[in-house]
């Protein structure tokens, strides 16, 4: 009997209890009596049908630091003068600034964000800092455009990467991912509700807000007045077109920048907040990418064999029947009824496409072949090597036919980076042999560290100007035909130097130094003066310019009517 007490008496405590739950959960109960006289305590209507549950519903709160919402606002600057200098201006020497700038700023958040980074993390933010001296020394457009590109990935990785303790390796593909869309976007709008709180913490800027209406509502009864002013006097409309024209109709382009900056400023500070957060490593982390990495290692190698036997068997037919042709192309050899243009263009693009397959190929044998014991099946090995070993040869082909063709026709944009593309891939297949003969090699790194580097390699080379140095050059050895006019139009002013050399030149023929007169009148026009659009080879190429105007100055009565075509002999342009 006692026990049966006991147990009605532990029902009882136990239906307080529940009921208490339901008093911080629901709103049945307050202060542990019903909310309506139907409900009783257990949330139970009492004519039998149970009370409807309504959860309580709590706003997460938003709590920034003071320095995440100084760098909310930080950012706002960050995103108007990135469409202001970058996207909207000339890749030169405000680009270089704003990036130093930027730099400057996330060191700063970085090292007093509380995260245990100290001035040692902020040593791989030199390689950013040192491309982005491109844009105060090239004038090349492709060149800075594609370096534009490498300097926002390279910083946002960086940022990712230091915040949360990644290292280029395994995963370095999605940790790239993260870096540049996954992270920061999980953040995307801390930066609006982050400059919110700071612009709304103090009295002060509580009248602020009122003052910026004040000026909202100004503007356009201002403007509308101003326009009947100026109508009706012509000394104050002159007096004050002369003094501010110019700064009011810079304002609506202001306004425009400023509000396209906008999704810039909340993508600068997401990644950066991201970072702060650790919200990368709520993603997958290096654990989770290698255990997938393993378990799709599963495809039997005896598929891969079957697949790869005829293509190679395919590939070494080939070989034998080309061999005249690449012996050919090796040794400089034009092979019989081919011109040089010809012979360079005969499947130069297949044999690329090719390579890139190949490449492909390789990538799935080595990421989906079952391992043994946990490492790759010396058959896989053998068919890798092998494929490398062919796709080398292809490669050293088109390298070699493609050398041959600039020898005989000349330098190009085009011509050039291709070659350098060929040249990367070569080093590619190169590091894919190491990699199967010693499998403990950082492949990841050492593809990152030998792209950054001929990257850099073609962005510091001057470019235009070892295009128009090695044409001239070969021209007056009489190697190449004159480029004509039209290959003249592709080169920036890196190429003044060597153009007014030829033009200064007592045995340049009077059709060839008319092109020169013209490219040199050209480039001396374009250049602006403006101290933001300030580039070292332009200005050097300015100064030159300005030194030899009696070489490419024409009489005033001549100066339209040079004619655009008249010289295009160097029309193979590929």
């Amino acid at each position: 009997m006692n026990n049966q007490n006991d147990n009605i008496s532990n029902n009882n405590n136990q239906q307080e209890h529940q009921s208490g739950e339901i008093q911080q959960t629901t709103g049945y109960i307050t202060n542990g009596k019903p909310n309506g006289s139907h409900v009783n305590q257990q949330g139970v209507n009492y004519y039998g049908f149970n009370a409807p549950r309504v959860q309580n519903t709590v706003k997460k709160k938003f709590i920034y630091t003071t320095l995440d919402r100084a760098f909310a606002l930080i950012a706002l600057a960050i995103g108007f003068l990135f469409i202001r200098f970058v996207l909207l201006g000339s890749l030169s020497v405000s680009v270089f600034v704003f990036f130093l700038a930027s730099f400057g700023v996330t060191a700063v958040y970085m090292l007093k964000s509380d995260t245990g980074l100290n001035g040692k993390n902020m040593i791989p933010f030199i390689i950013p800092v040192v491309f982005s001296s491109i844009f105060l020394i090239s004038d090349n457009d492709l060149v800075k455009m594609l370096n534009l590109i490498f300097v926002v990935l390279c910083f946002c990785y960086i940022i990712f990467a230091q915040f949360n303790g990644v290292r280029i390796g395994k995963g370095f593909g999605y940790s790239l991912l993260n870096s540049t869309l996954l992270s920061p976007f999980s953040s995307y709008g801390d930066g609006a509700r982050a400059s919110i709180q700071a612009v709304s913490t103090t009295k002060k800027t509580h009248k602020l807000k009122w003052v910026l209406l004040g000026l909202l509502i100004a503007i356009p009864i201002t403007s509308y007045i101003a326009v009947l002013l100026l109508s009706s006097d012509e000394m104050f409309s002159t007096i004050f077109n002369s003094y501010f024209a110019n700064i009011l109709g810079e304002i609506p382009l202001a306004v425009f920048q400023l509000i396209f900056g906008i999704p810039v400023a909340l993508f600068f500070f997401g990644a950066l907040y991201s970072g702060k957060e650790k919200k990368g490593s709520r993603f997958l982390t290096s654990n989770e990418i290698e255990g997938f990495s393993n378990r799709v290692k599963k495809v039997p190698t005896s598929l891969f064999y079957s697949a790869l036997t005829p293509l190679l068997i395919l590939y070494l037919l080939y070989f034998i029947v080309q061999s005249g042709y690449f012996l050919s192309a090796f040794n400089s050899m034009l092979p019989d009824g081919y011109d040089y243009a010809q012979y360079a263009r005969q499947g130069f693009f297949e044999l690329c496409t090719v390579a890139i397959i190949n490449l492909i190929l390789i990538w799935t044998l080595i990421s989906f072949s079952k391992r043994v014991n946990g490492e790759m099946a010396k058959g896989i090995k053998v068919y890798s090597i092998i494929l490398c070993v062919f796709t080398l040869l292809l490669i050293f082909t088109v390298i070699s036919k493609m050398f041959m063709y600039i020898t005989f026709n000349g330098l190009t944009h085009l011509r050039l980076y291709t070659s350098w593309f060929m040249v990367l891939l070569a080093i590619v297949f190169v590091l894919i042999i190491v990699k199967v003969l010693c499998y403990r090699v950082n492949f990841p790194k050492a593809v990152t560290v030998v792209f950054v580097i001929m990257f850099g390699v073609l962005c510091f080379s001057n470019v235009d100007g070892l295009i128009t140095k090695y044409n001239v050059e070969q021209y007056q050895k009489g190697s190449i035909e004159w480029m004509g006019h039209s290959g003249l139009d592709e080169l920036d002013d890196s190429a003044v130097p060597y153009i007014l050399q030829l033009a200064g030149d007592a045995d340049t023929p009077s059709d060839v130094k008319d092109d020169c007169v013209y490219y040199l009148s050209h480039r001396y026009s374009r250049y602006s003066g403006d101290p933001k659009d300030f580039n070292i080879i332009s200005y050097t190429a300015h100064e030159q310019l300005e030194q030899n105007k009696e070489q490419f100055q024409y009489p005033e009565n001549e100066k339209n009517e040079y004619p655009y075509s008249r010289y295009s002999s160097y029309n193979n342009r590929y």
